[in-house]
């Protein structure tokens, strides 16, 4: 493939912000993992100090 067909398809890569849209779906889905491992972790601390009685001391 010549070198100007090459980069004229690498032209036609849909981006956004200069990133491949690819690495968009990669960073959300990172975001969603963090944040839901987080917001479980919470309401785990907040169950084992509520109904199973651990004092928070123990928990966290």
């Amino acid at each position: 493939m010549p070198a100007t067909a090459r980069d004229e398809l690498l032209g036609q890569q849909s981006q956004l912000f200069g990133q491949p849209k690819g690495l968009w779906v990669l960073a959300g889905t990172e975001l969603w993992d963090r944040i839901s491992f987080h917001g479980m972790t919470a309401m785990l601390v907040l169950y084992m100090t509520g109904d199973l009685l651990i004092a928070p001391t123990r928990v966290a």
